[in-house]
């Protein structure tokens, strides 16, 4: 993996052959949710210009997410020197996401949110200052039960196609 991306070895995050220890911040407005209205430069500069050296700022990618917004936040996270965690999914239904029920669960994610991540994770997998998260809360949306089968299998086979798109996260 080349220098600068984040990475695992065992239960550790590494950077650069070192564990990976960091101060990490959950800013979801970046990308417009709960606002309508993405982060501006000074915006993600006030934010990012406070944070301590290598912090991780935790924000929304979501398919229906502007583009423009996660494009200026990952932007300014490289300016800054910080690593922004991309959540590509939210299974509990904030932020306009549709809703997800059991056959989601089960086998729907393969569509439009597979499609999603061959979209996005081509466009930053050479970006050292992303990392990919899967999903926020997971079925968590009100009335669905999923198995532990299909929750592995969800993560599992996201996990692959993510890792398939981009070796170096």
């Amino acid at each position: 993996v080349p220098s600068g991306f984040v990475t695992r070895s065992g239960m550790n995050m590494m950077l650069d052959n070192k564990v990976f220890k960091f101060t990490g911040v959950n800013d979801f407005s970046l990308t417009g949710c709960h606002t309508g209205t993405i982060a501006t430069v000074a915006q993600c500069d006030q934010l990012m210009g406070n944070l301590r050296p290598k912090s991780v700022i935790r924000t929304w990618a979501f398919s229906h997410s502007n583009s423009a917004g996660i494009a200026r936040v990952i932007e300014r996270a490289n300016y800054w020197g910080h690593k922004i965690i991309l959540v590509l999914h939210e299974g509990a239904g904030y932020c306009s996401s549709p809703g997800y029920n059991n056959a989601w669960y089960q086998s729907g994610y393969t569509g439009a949110y597979f499609t999603w991540i061959r979209t996005i994770v081509p466009i930053y997998k050479d970006n050292p200052a992303v990392i990919w998260e899967i999903s926020n809360e997971p079925g968590q949306a009100g009335g669905i039960t999923i198995t532990e089968t299909e929750m592995k299998n969800f993560l599992g086979n996201t996990a692959e196609l993510i890792k398939s798109l981009d070796s170096n996260h």
